[in-house]
């Protein structure tokens, strides 16, 4: 899975198109997400009934999305279709051994106690940025302009700082200095996901672990400045440590350091700071 291969722009075109029939939404969209989903339907499923219930359209019929997303699995072709690459069960299970939630929580500085402070931090200029109450929002703003809002109930953020305010695509990035790896495989084991966070900031810096309100943490790594080849292999690792990813894209929205989780009522706490 290379850098800057994203479904999220046939997504973002998809959402453009004017399609009457949400049927037929829905099952274009499964077909897109096929692209980097082949192994794991249920996991579509799952995001596209999350996705649903953002959105202005009609709720999904009982059994719709499993029905369109079984269809396009059995009749739709494979070829050129890349599968998630498959985590290493006995190389997580060995990184479990080495660390857990408390140790990342001890080797922590104070986090910033608000979004505004967090934004300073990671960006140092005013740049374009995309921060999103849901999937859906495509809104991007200079980070001057974004800390004029009040911001505690937006979820995401797109890390990676815009060429201007056209899109959130990926072609609109201004430079790739951060990733993210979150792994939705492990459920809340918060000691296996804080384990793997720390094994992959001994590769790369890990400037932020972000609680997603969920059943996940987000850790941003600073990639800035480090070689192709060894971001590379840095995403060869994550993968393998069950990263998501999507996730680990650059274009993609990530959970927003001290935001606010909708589905789950729940605050992004930061867990961990550099």
């Amino acid at each position: 899975m290379r850098i800057g291969e994203n479904y999220l722009d046939k997504l973002d075109k998809l959402r453009d198109q004017d399609i009457p029939n949400y049927h037929d939404r829905f099952y274009l969209t499964a077909r897109i997400l096929k692209q980097s989903y082949l192994d794991h339907p249920e996991y579509v499923i799952d995001k596209m009934y999350e996705a649903s219930e953002q959105c202005g359209y009609r709720p999904p019929g009982p059994g719709e999305i499993e029905r369109i997303v079984k269809y396009v699995w059995a009749n739709e072709p494979t070829e050129g279709y890349k599968p998630v690459p498959i985590a290493d069960q006995a190389l997580i299970a060995e990184v479990c051994k080495n660390a857990d939630l408390a140790t990342m929580k001890a080797q922590s500085k104070t986090p910033p106690e608000t979004i505004n402070q967090v934004l300073d931090d990671l960006y140092e200029d005013d740049p374009y940025l995309c921060i999103a109450e849901n999937v859906f929002d495509t809104d991007v703003k200079r980070k001057s302009e974004w800390q004029q809002m009040d911001l505690s109930k937006h979820q995401f953020l797109l890390p990676n700082p815009l060429k201007d305010n056209s899109s959130r695509r990926a072609d609109n990035i201004a430079e790739v200095g951060y990733l993210t790896y979150e792994c939705d495989q492990m459920g809340r084991n918060w000691d296996a996901q804080s384990a793997c966070l720390i094994k992959l900031a001994k590769m790369i810096f890990l400037k932020c672990a972000t609680f997603s309100g969920g059943k996940s943490i987000h850790g941003i790594f600073r990639v800035r400045g480090y070689s192709r080849e060894h971001i590379e292999r840095f995403l060869d690792l994550a993968h393998r440590l069950g990263g998501d990813p999507a996730t680990l894209k650059p274009q993609q929205l990530v959970r927003l350091p001290n935001g606010w989780r909708k589905d789950t009522n729940k605050p992004q706490k930061i867990l961990y700071y550099a």
